[in-house]
């Protein structure tokens, strides 16, 4: 499976690459799961990733549709570049249902994005940064021109004149059986909690052991003044 590096915090910024759609996708933190006993945080895409370049610049560069690399809605992506260019279908790239794409793309088709059901995520363990479960969810779209010439698609392109019509979606899922997860947690989880007890647990002796030291002289200078004062008080009577 994915593996990142270990000692993930809730506000790092992870990278994922998605041969897909042929980019790399930014995760950041999104809330935390517990599968099979095993605590996780939830790394998804966020809403800037989905905009397109005309309003997040760092997504200009995917701006590469037509001879004008022409912006296309935000939520979606031409992928055709990487898979095959102009002998490649007319497909763009969106999540299912244009989850974070613009209200525009599903209100045409009547759809309702959702994000437990179109949201892609992974599930990371924070110590090891090991991934135990994901789901990543894509749609393609058919792009044709309202002209319905299709030997415009893609090329001379003004969005406004292009219909995306969702045409089919996966979703991918992966999650740690519950074997492996028991085997985890014995393997790793339980020395890491031991390791991060263990000081506490010195400390706590460590303190006792101070304790019945300070008690030990205390009965030992009290004892040495009761047998001190018994050796003053004594008499001795001589006949």
């Amino acid at each position: 499976g994915e593996r990142f590096r270990p000692f993930i915090e809730k506000d790092d910024e992870l990278y994922v690459f998605v041969t897909d759609i042929c980019r790399s996708l930014k995760v950041t933190y999104d809330s935390t799961v517990t599968v099979h006993g095993i605590d996780l945080y939830r790394f998804t895409p966020p809403k800037e990733v989905f905009d397109n370049g005309n309003i997040n610049p760092e997504n200009k560069g995917f701006c590469v549709t037509g001879p004008n690399k022409v912006c296309l809605p935000s939520g979606l992506l031409d992928v055709n570049p990487c898979k095959g260019g102009a002998r490649a279908p007319p497909f763009v790239a969106s999540t299912p249902h244009f989850y974070l794409g613009d209200p525009l793309l599903y209100q045409l088709f009547n759809l309702v994005p959702n994000k437990e059901k179109h949201a892609t995520f992974i599930d990371i363990e924070p110590n090891t940064g090991l991934a135990m479960q994901g789901h990543k969810r894509l749609q393609l779209n058919f792009a044709i021109p309202r002209s319905l010439n299709i030997k415009n698609i893609l090329l001379n392109v003004n969005t406004s004149d292009v219909l995306f019509i969702p045409s089919f979606s996966t979703d991918e899922f992966a999650k740690i059986s519950e074997e492996d997860a028991d085997d985890f947690k014995k393997s790793v989880l339980l020395p890491l909690r031991v390791a991060k007890v263990m000081p506490y647990v010195m400390i706590g002796l460590g303190a006792l052991l101070l304790i019945i030291a300070v008690i030990i002289v205390i009965v030992c200078r009290s004892n040495r003044r009761k047998t001190t004062s018994g050796a003053n008080g004594e008499c001795m009577c001589i006949e």
